[in-house]
């Protein structure tokens, strides 16, 4: 059967590295994983809803360089993904579009990059190692949360793609002696460079740095780079053992890296030649047109407010110290990714026994630097988020994709086994809790259990079973029905168990009674005990987010039409700042804040005489 689906996988015509057949099937179960819960996942606390409501105020007032929150400036981020969720949302109604317009551009950026991924593993190692490398991608857990989440990540992530596939191809040409033109490869690295950096940033030029150095010192000698990782990890290590006058880690990385490197062109004529025809002048003209425009304008208007916060704040501000509480353990990367990058955690031993196999092959030492340098980076920084390294993601995909196509030639002794099936226990263990999240979700958020997470979970364990029969004789063709079903499995539950889980989305279920309202134009609304960002998108840009005795103020300003939802911690507030006048309730909500963990026990009430009244 197996050898069957294999033939037909690799028959018909050949384009851009796979078959047609092959790129029908990735591209069914990229959909199929991705797409669904777009439309039917309520709007997310808190960075979704932030990026979402901000792009839309811009639609409402057409300010395009300024990036609001209602009134409070948002200058953590470029301006780039919110031009491209405005630009998603003008055929959707515009500022009134739903959230699925502003989830488009992720959806389209993460299949750019399952796309591209799969093109490059493709060139590098063949069509087998290319479906696998795609394939692998589509599937992982943290592709499922970016690709359905409207902000940066996903769109990073083609861009990084792009980027890095401009990279390794100019390197590669650039050192068999090839003249390059600019109209190409060099161009295609340069402009995803730009937009990368007008997305979030100079994220995926520190990852393009990291991989260009690192491959260079790696071919001067692979000693000096593994030297500058151990000594790296072992002064974070010093440091969080309590010698806090010791440099962090990645200080001594990047100086390191910098150091030898400076070394490497000093020495080296050949070095110097392979850099000089990345077309350094011309790139940069092109990266500079795309992102200095904005740059400038958003840095005069605020009177260079952006870029004090942006890059004091929201980038360097989180290497030394954890941003917004979201910190972690040493090593918290990687010990989440068996989850994170699961199903593909069942090939990352082959990933492992690949890379070191062929570690004297040019295009594998871009890999591995690419991989490695880039999870150690996001492992010293202290603000820990899972999808901080998901810009490593595909050169993991790439090395497990040859690593499953070589798996008869890696798996020859004992050691090799052992990698292959701790890595097998890792994912599986990390599968039956991905499988049980539906089902678990629901119960303890005292729901009736919907139909949807049974059918996810089951989904979910006939994907462990496809994984043992993988295991056993790993082959691309068996990682087909992988990633089938771990692909039905995220569109039952993304798509109709998570969303039907009401206690989960209460700024959702307030919305919903809120557009029942009848007797005004127009319901002004207040909430007290309740802030999350949600509320604005759903509400509206002029929702007070307040307490009790704001709520209040805001009910008497506007007796007619005003509505308050009300939280039961803020209640007495409330009623005590009404100073006696009557309120009457239009509706309860009650759920879980699931940003703090809180029970929510909402009131939407209005005033006893207002205009407002819900139908029965």
């Amino acid at each position: 059967m197996m050898t069957a689906l294999t033939n037909w996988l690799e028959g018909g015509e050949t384009r851009w590295g796979l078959t047609s057949r092959a790129w029908l099937v990735l591209a069914i179960i990229a959909l199929i994983a991705l797409a669904p819960g777009l439309t039917s996942m309520p709007v997310m606390d808190r960075d979704e809803a932030r990026y979402a409501q901000a792009a839309s105020q811009m639609l409402e007032t057409g300010d395009f360089v300024d990036i609001r929150f209602q009134a409070d400036p948002r200058h953590v981020k470029p301006a780039g993904i919110y031009w491209m969720q405005v630009l998603t949302a003008l055929p959707f109604g515009g500022a009134d579009a739903d959230i699925f317009a502003f989830r488009l551009p992720s959806l389209i950026g993460m299949l750019i990059a399952v796309f591209g991924t799969a093109w490059l593993g493709a060139r590098l190692f063949g069509p087998q190692a290319g479906l696998t490398a795609g394939l692998l991608l589509a599937v992982a857990v943290m592709s499922q949360v970016e690709a359905r989440t409207a902000k940066t990540d996903a769109m990073l992530l083609a861009t990084g793609v792009l980027a890095q596939i401009g990279l390794i191809m100019m390197l590669l040409k650039a050192e068999a002696g090839e003249r390059l033109k600019f109209i190409g490869w060099p161009l295609l690295f340069w402009a995803a460079s730009g937009a990368a950096i007008m997305i979030k940033g100079p994220i995926i030029t520190m990852v393009s740095a990291l991989t260009l150095i690192g491959y260079f010192i790696f071919k001067l000698n692979a000693r000096w780079l593994f030297a500058i990782m151990a000594a790296a990890f072992g002064v974070e290590v010093l440091k969080l053992a309590g010698l806090g006058f010791l440099p962090g880690g990645i200080a001594v990385l990047i100086g390191g890296l910098a150091g030898v490197f400076v070394f490497e062109l000093i020495r080296n004529p050949d070095t110097r030649s392979a850099l000089a025809r990345l077309h350094w002048f011309k790139g940069l003209a092109v990266l500079a047109a795309i992102a200095l425009p904005w740059l400038i304008a958003i840095n005069i208007a605020t009177d260079w407010a952006f870029l004090q916060e942006s890059v004091g704040h929201a980038l360097f501000g989180k290497v030394g110290e954890a941003d917004d509480s979201h910190g972690g353990p040493f090593l918290y990367h990687s010990m989440l990714s068996p989850a994170m990058f699961w199903p593909g955690s069942i090939a990352l031993g082959l990933a492992f026994l690949a890379a070191w196999a062929n570690r004297k092959r040019p295009e594998i030492r871009l890999l591995i630097v690419w991989a490695v340098l880039t999870w150690i980076v996001f492992e010293f920084v202290q603000t820990k988020l899972p999808h901080y390294v998901l810009p490593a993601f595909p050169a993991l995909a790439l090395l497990a994709g040859l690593g499953v196509k070589q798996a008869g030639e890696l798996l020859t002794g004992r050691g090799a086994k052992a990698l292959h099936f701790l890595w097998i226990g890792l994912a599986i263990v990390a599968g039956l809790a991905i499988a049980a999240i539906p089902t678990y979700g629901a119960i303890e958020l005292g729901q009736e259990m919907p139909v949807a997470a049974y059918i996810a979970t089951a989904l979910g364990l006939a994907c462990l079973v496809a994984i043992a029969f993988f295991a056993l004789k790993p082959d691309p063709a068996r990682l087909v029905p992988v990633a089938g079903l771990a692909a039905l499995m995220y569109a039952a539950a993304f798509g109709f168990a998570i969303p039907s889980v009401d206690a989960a989305w209460p700024s959702n279920r307030v919305h919903r009674i809120v557009t029942q309202l009848q007797g005004c134009e127009a319901f002004p609304a207040a909430t007290a005990g309740y802030r999350e960002p949600s509320n604005v998108f759903y509400l509206g840009t002029e929702v007070a987010l307040t307490d009790g005795a704001g709520a209040a103020e805001h009910l008497l300003a506007n007796p007619n039409c005003a509505i308050a939802i009300v939280d039961i911690t803020e209640r007495d507030a409330f009623l005590a700042a009404m100073a006696g006048s009557d309120v009457r309730s239009l509706g309860t909500v009650s759920g879980t804040n699931l940003v703090k963990g809180d029970s929510l026990m909402l009131e939407i009430v209005t005033a006893a005489n207002s205009r407002v009244t819900r139908p029965d």
